[in-house]
Protein backbone atom coordinates (compact mmCIF):
# COMPACT_ATOMS: atom_id res chain seq x y z
CA UNK A 1 0.00 0.00 0.00
CA UNK A 2 2.91 2.38 0.63
CA UNK A 3 3.93 1.99 -3.02
CA UNK A 4 0.50 3.20 -4.08
CA UNK A 5 0.72 6.24 -1.79
CA UNK A 6 4.20 7.03 -3.08
CA UNK A 7 3.03 6.82 -6.70
CA UNK A 8 -0.04 8.95 -5.99
CA UNK A 9 2.12 11.54 -4.25
CA UNK A 10 4.42 11.76 -7.30
CA UNK A 11 1.44 12.09 -9.64
CA UNK A 12 -0.04 14.78 -7.42
CA UNK A 13 3.19 16.80 -7.40
CA UNK A 14 3.39 16.65 -11.19
CA UNK A 15 -0.24 17.65 -11.65
CA UNK A 16 0.13 20.56 -9.25
CA UNK A 17 3.21 21.73 -11.14
CA UNK A 18 1.78 21.28 -14.64
CA UNK A 19 -1.94 21.95 -14.20
CA UNK A 20 -2.15 23.93 -10.99
CA UNK A 21 -4.38 23.40 -8.00
CA UNK A 22 -7.54 24.86 -9.58
CA UNK A 23 -7.73 22.18 -12.25
CA UNK A 24 -10.48 19.68 -11.36
CA UNK A 25 -8.27 16.70 -12.20
CA UNK A 26 -5.67 17.90 -9.68
CA UNK A 27 -8.36 18.22 -7.02
CA UNK A 28 -9.60 14.72 -7.83
CA UNK A 29 -6.05 13.37 -7.48
CA UNK A 30 -5.71 15.03 -4.07
CA UNK A 31 -9.00 13.42 -3.02
CA UNK A 32 -7.79 9.98 -4.12
CA UNK A 33 -4.50 10.49 -2.26
CA UNK A 34 -6.41 11.47 0.89
CA UNK A 35 -8.49 8.28 0.66
CA UNK A 36 -5.31 6.22 0.30
CA UNK A 37 -3.78 7.86 3.38
CA UNK A 38 -6.98 7.32 5.34
CA UNK A 39 -7.12 3.65 4.33
CA UNK A 40 -3.53 3.26 5.50
CA UNK A 41 -4.61 4.66 8.87
CA UNK A 42 -2.28 7.66 8.45
CA UNK A 43 -4.76 9.98 10.12
CA UNK A 44 -2.38 12.88 10.86
CA UNK A 45 -1.29 13.09 7.23
CA UNK A 46 -4.90 12.61 6.13
CA UNK A 47 -6.02 15.50 8.35
CA UNK A 48 -3.25 17.74 7.03
CA UNK A 49 -4.21 17.05 3.42
CA UNK A 50 -7.91 17.51 4.22
CA UNK A 51 -7.21 20.90 5.82
CA UNK A 52 -5.35 21.93 2.68
CA UNK A 53 -8.20 20.69 0.50
CA UNK A 54 -10.79 22.59 2.54
CA UNK A 55 -8.81 25.82 2.20
CA UNK A 56 -8.44 25.32 -1.56
CA UNK A 57 -12.11 24.43 -2.08
CA UNK A 58 -13.27 27.43 -0.02
CA UNK A 59 -11.01 29.71 -2.04
CA UNK A 60 -11.90 28.27 -5.45
CA UNK A 61 -15.55 27.25 -5.06
CA UNK A 62 -16.87 28.78 -1.79
CA UNK A 63 -18.35 27.25 1.32
CA UNK A 64 -21.70 26.58 -0.39
CA UNK A 65 -20.31 24.19 -3.00
CA UNK A 66 -21.44 20.63 -2.26
CA UNK A 67 -17.93 19.14 -2.63
CA UNK A 68 -16.59 21.68 -0.14
CA UNK A 69 -19.23 20.55 2.34
CA UNK A 70 -18.37 16.89 1.69
CA UNK A 71 -14.66 17.61 2.22
CA UNK A 72 -15.39 19.33 5.54
CA UNK A 73 -17.58 16.42 6.59
CA UNK A 74 -14.81 13.94 5.72
CA UNK A 75 -12.39 16.00 7.81
CA UNK A 76 -14.82 15.82 10.73
CA UNK A 77 -14.85 12.02 10.39
CA UNK A 78 -11.04 11.98 10.45
CA UNK A 79 -11.03 14.14 13.60
CA UNK A 80 -13.49 11.76 15.23
CA UNK A 81 -11.33 8.78 14.32
CA UNK A 82 -8.31 10.56 15.82
CA UNK A 83 -10.24 10.85 19.08
CA UNK A 84 -10.64 14.63 18.74
CA UNK A 85 -14.32 14.41 19.60
CA UNK A 86 -14.85 17.96 20.89
CA UNK A 87 -13.28 19.52 17.80
CA UNK A 88 -15.28 17.15 15.56
CA UNK A 89 -18.53 17.97 17.35
CA UNK A 90 -17.91 21.72 17.15
CA UNK A 91 -17.14 21.54 13.43
CA UNK A 92 -20.18 19.31 12.82
CA UNK A 93 -22.48 21.84 14.53
CA UNK A 94 -21.00 24.66 12.41
CA UNK A 95 -21.36 22.60 9.26
CA UNK A 96 -24.99 21.73 10.06
CA UNK A 97 -25.81 25.43 10.58
CA UNK A 98 -24.29 26.24 7.19
CA UNK A 99 -26.13 23.38 5.50
CA UNK A 100 -29.46 24.47 6.99
CA UNK A 101 -28.83 28.05 5.87
CA UNK A 102 -28.01 26.88 2.31
CA UNK A 103 -30.98 24.52 2.15
CA UNK A 104 -33.41 27.09 3.55
CA UNK A 105 -32.24 29.67 1.03
CA UNK A 106 -32.63 27.22 -1.85
CA UNK A 107 -35.96 26.02 -0.51
CA UNK A 108 -37.20 29.59 -0.21
CA UNK A 109 -36.07 30.34 -3.77
CA UNK A 110 -37.91 27.24 -5.00
CA UNK A 111 -41.11 28.35 -3.29
CA UNK A 112 -40.66 31.84 -4.69
CA UNK A 113 -40.18 30.46 -8.21
CA UNK A 114 -43.30 28.29 -7.89
CA UNK A 115 -45.23 31.29 -6.59
CA UNK A 116 -44.06 33.38 -9.54
CA UNK A 117 -45.21 30.66 -11.94
CA UNK A 118 -48.66 30.61 -10.34
CA UNK A 119 -48.92 34.37 -10.81
CA UNK A 120 -48.12 34.00 -14.52
CA UNK A 121 -50.78 31.34 -15.04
Amino acid sequence: MDKIATMEKKILKKKRKILGIKYSNTIATISIFIITLYNQDKLEETATMQREMIKKRRKIFSEKYSNTIITINNFIITLRNQGKLNKAATMKRELMKKKIKIINKRYFNTILAINNLTIIF
